[in-house]
């Protein structure tokens, strides 16, 4: 192998690999991760997102961290069968637990099942592929994680079975009145992803609903008449690089289309992206948001 320029080495100098694959893992991997990360400490690169096909990998990113200071190892989740597929529950564990990055699925993807079948006999295996071959001739066959539907669009999220159980859904989503949040059954309220409500299933969106959801609720314990509405507003950030960042905001109201605009970018903005992330970790979780340089 030819070994780098100089000019080759200065111009990665300080960046990030963000899709490494390495040992340990369940297949054979050409360097370990503690390796790597001493490797890239060498060579002065900033670090790297360890990805595998079936295990979250933020625990090992965070003892190869502390093991290797200065090299910002990080890590992620990728959602094939043995993560439960599309399973929110293990994203929010892998998120805690310090992974930046979520994958849709790889291996238990309908695309990969559907090529892998009509490989040419005789063909190699990627190095997965053999392990997967493996798993199915032992009757380990993990459902086909679908993410889009026959037409296009994303596959609903299902709602928890005591949701379910509690006769509140109706065709998969939970019916409430647009502007106080309130299902069929006076003062019990439903906000977020499992609801009818007509935003997108995004977590700004859901803080929004459960406000209000939560001023109804402490104003009819206090013996007043609930008046907080549901405004549909939401916002996101778009990163433009070179700390300029863009805002956008959207309001989508019952029976009206959206409406929106853009402010930026600018580099106020990636301050005001950076705060607004902050507030929330701060808030939800009762801790300092520490971010990764």
């Amino acid at each position: 192998m030819t070994e780098p320029s100089a000019a080759a080495r200065a111009l990665v100098a300080g960046a990030y690999d963000t899709h490494v694959h390495i040992a340990p893992d369940v297949m054979d991997r050409r360097i370990d991760d503690l390796s790597l990360a001493a490797r890239f400490a060498e060579v002065g690169l900033a670090g790297f997102v360890i990805k595998s096909h079936y295990v979250t990998t933020a625990e090992r990113a965070a003892v190869v961290r502390k093991a290797v200071p200065g090299v910002d190892v990080l890590g992620a989740i990728t959602l094939n069968g043995s993560m439960g597929g599309m399973n929110p529950a293990a994203v929010e564990i892998a998120g805690r637990l310090g992974a930046r990055i979520v994958w849709m699925p790889t291996v238990d993807s309908r695309n990969q099942r559907s090529t892998t079948a009509a490989d040419l006999p005789g063909s190699k295996p990627a190095m997965w592929g053999a392990l997967q071959a493996d798993l199915h001739a032992q009757g380990i066959v993990p459902d086909v994680v679908e993410v889009l539907s026959d037409d296009g669009l994303p596959v609903p999220v299902r709602y928890a079975r005591v949701v379910a159980e509690s006769g509140l859904t109706v065709d998969g989503w939970v019916p409430v009145d647009p502007l106080t949040l309130e299902t069929a059954y006076p003062d019990v309220y439903a906000v977020g992803d499992v609801t009818s409500v007509g935003t997108p299933k995004a977590g700004v969106f859901a803080e929004g609903q459960a406000a209000v959801a939560a001023a109804r609720i402490a104003a009819k314990i206090n013996g007043e008449t609930p008046s907080a509405v549901y405004d549909g507003h939401g916002i996101c950030y778009l990163e433009f690089g070179h700390d300029r960042v863009a805002k956008v905001g959207v309001t989508f109201l019952a029976g009206k289309p959206p409406v929106g605009d853009l402010e930026g970018p600018s580099a106020a903005l990636a301050a005001d992206k950076t705060a607004f992330g902050a507030d929330r970790i701060r808030r939800w979780f009762g801790r300092e948001w520490i971010q990764h340089e």
